[in-house]
């Protein structure tokens, strides 16, 4: 498992070192990335490489550069069921000790903020899987999902105005904005 916390001192001495740091990672110690997880009991625990070098920046800040690979099971926003999601994720992280000091780091690096308990690299890698998934994963292509032939059936059902379910015609979609234009003209015309 990563290191809980490791202060400026330590992350600014392993900076000099260039020391790097790997570990397999189990997702269930990320609790927000797993709560997005599709959950299937027949897999093994899912886990994540993880690869994180410290060096010493140019800016005379430490930097955290780092590689997340692996594949996790996503759940599709469309027909729910399991999407495979590959990861492979690069980052790089200027790490400052204050809010104060993100002012100093030049453009292209993102920053941490370490604060007085330092950083959790845990976090730091949750975070940044998590920043780089999308709002709602769905499968590529409808026929890759889940009753696959339900959602296309439905689907056309719908845009051609019935129900999927029964067949049954079914009233328009409400646009309640479709004729403003129209109304504000009328009152354009009148002040005239």
């Amino acid at each position: 498992m990563l290191v809980d916390h490791i202060g400026i001192p330590q992350i600014r001495d392993m900076a000099k070192r260039s020391e790097a740091i790997a570990d397999n990672v189990r997702l269930s110690d990320l609790p927000r990335l797993k709560e997005m997880l599709y959950s299937d009991d027949n897999t093994a625990e899912p886990r994540i490489d993880v690869r994180i070098r410290f060096r010493s920046g140019v800016q005379g800040f430490p930097e955290i550069s780092g590689n997340v690979s692996g594949l996790l099971r996503l759940r599709c926003q469309r027909c729910l069921g399991s999407l495979d999601w590959p990861l492979n994720l690069d980052f790089q992280l200027a790490v400052v000790e204050s809010d104060a000091d993100i002012e100093e780091v030049a453009e292209p690096f993102d920053t941490l903020v370490a604060g007085e308990h330092g950083v959790a690299l845990a976090e730091v890698v949750e975070d940044e899987v998590l920043s780089s998934l999308p709002l709602a994963p769905v499968h590529e292509k409808i026929a890759d999902c889940h009753d696959a032939e339900l959602l296309e059936t439905k689907i056309v059902y719908e845009q051609d105005g019935f129900a999927a379910d029964t067949g049954q015609a079914v009233a328009k979609t409400n646009h309640p904005f479709a004729g403003l234009a129209n109304m504000l003209k009328h009152v354009d015309d009148e002040t005239d």
